[in-house]
């Protein structure tokens, strides 16, 4: 990465490293397996990272762009710092991860400016035991920094928000937790996949279930071949339900309802409820086979899925 500044490196680290977690989320099975309020709190965090991600150009372009509004770009910038450091907190709780942006010297400093210039600007909390009271200085807002005079009972003082280093240490404090978000998925991941890459869910589709699908078809004449595909039809939901059962056993929830499975052991009560019929009309051969068709289809559906599964069970995270 060939990049002009360390400010740029920094940024371009904070981007990727961003989404990266957002993919790996995405795609981990561990991240599938959450209760759905935790995953809709690390999307919405990962989420509020990308609206949030800014550049020192934004400010000094919003600056110079609209004078009427210099006061709301200060107080934007400063809070969109907060969130950005809220929403890896909520990434670290959803890990179960104990951190919080507070105990960062650089990121605490940078709350402290947010909540005594924007956050509680009439009673911005207490520092050494002295309540204060705070704004924004207009005339000494410039493309590049800003001020805000903070005021106790006694005296006040002046806070400078340079913004292009409250931009690099907000995301350099932040690039270090989130690399251990990211080093925490990895683990969870590979220790999943770990467990479970000695054994295959796909081996149910080997050592002749080719065999038992091609029979399961019949002419309904031939009374021998009815009685062979009945009993094949049984064997393979059997082998079905198992799949799931294994499926379920493993967590993979979402396979075992899939409408694959659904309509594959639907197909073949179907196809069983003719074999055991009367009606050997052709009207009733034609609804035979074209059931028996949607069979096969959904059956090439699960193998595929079953094996795409086993190959990412054995993959390296």
């Amino acid at each position: 990465m060939v990049c002009s500044s360390t400010g740029q490196l920094i940024a371009d680290s904070y981007s990727a490293i961003r989404f990266r977690i957002h993919e790996k989320a995405h795609n981990y099975f561990v991240f599938a397996r959450l209760p759905q309020r935790q995953k809709n709190q690390f999307f919405g965090a990962t989420d509020a990272l990308l609206d949030t991600n800014i550049g020192e150009h934004a400010f000094s372009g919003g600056i110079k762009a609209a004078p009427a509004s210099q006061l709301l770009i200060c107080y934007g910038f400063l809070q969109v710092l907060y969130v950005q450091q809220d929403a890896v907190a909520i990434l670290s709780k959803s890990l179960g991860m104990r951190w919080k942006p507070e105990s960062d010297v650089g990121l605490k400093m940078i709350r402290d400016a947010r909540n005594r210039l924007c956050g509680h600007p009439a009673e911005a909390g207490v520092k050494d035991g002295r309540i204060s009271s705070a704004i924004i200085i207009p005339h000494e807002i410039t493309e590049e920094k800003f001020t805000g005079a903070v005021y106790y009972e006694d005296s006040f003082e002046k806070i400078t928000i340079d913004v292009r280093r409250f931009l690099d240490v907000n995301r350099e404090r932040l690039l270090v937790q989130m690399t251990e978000i990211e080093n925490e998925m990895d683990a969870r991941e590979r220790a999943f996949r770990e467990a479970l890459s000695t054994q295959s869910f796909a081996e149910v589709f080997e050592n002749g279930f080719d065999y038992l699908l091609r029979r399961l078809w019949c002419s309904l004449e031939n009374e021998d071949r009815r009685v062979q595909a009945e009993c094949h039809a049984g064997m393979i939901e059997t082998a079905l339900k198992e799949l799931q059962e294994k499926l379920a056993a493993a967590g993979f929830d979402d396979g075992v309802n899939s409408s694959s499975f659904r309509i594959t052991l639907h197909g073949i009560g179907q196809l069983r409820e003719i074999i055991t019929g009367q009606d050997f009309s052709t009207e009733q051969q034609d609804q035979f086979d074209l059931i028996f068709r949607g069979v096969e289809r959904y059956l090439s559906e699960i193998i595929t899925e079953m094996r795409e599964l086993d190959a990412k069970c054995r993959a390296p995270v």
